[in-house]
């Protein structure tokens, strides 16, 4: 059996664990749609599952996190669009990464305390 003083190293995964983030991942993707709903109906081009479709097609090569949802976010439009998106409406979808990037971490209640002890 381990002792206490044996523990080394802790780790944690940041996103929506000490930090508040999946909640700004989906307003994203709700934008996305909005976007796309100006090419095609919503209902019919399932944009949410066609979108994680090419986020798991693209995990292996671009990992996780804003940048990979945002290339695929592009993918995917391109896409669902059959090519029709505009280049101002790509530009939209990049500054949603963009936005995602820059947005503040806030920490979740008690998670300083937690980590320090």
């Amino acid at each position: 059996m381990n002792s206490p003083d044996s523990i080394r190293l802790v780790g944690f995964d940041g996103d929506d664990t000490l930090w508040r983030s999946e909640d700004y991942y989906h307003a994203a993707q709700a934008e996305f749609e909005r976007i796309l709903q100006a090419y095609v109906d919503l209902r019919d081009a399932r944009t949410h599952e066609r979108l994680f479709a090419v986020e798991m097609r693209n995990l292996q090569l671009f990992g996780y996190g804003v940048k990979s949802m945002t290339l695929s976010m592009v993918e995917a439009a391109v896409e669902i669009t059959d090519a029709r998106i505009s280049a101002a409406d790509l530009h939209r979808i990049v500054a949603l990464g963009k936005e995602l990037l820059q947005h503040p971490v806030d920490l979740l209640p008690g998670i300083r305390e937690a980590v320090e002890a």
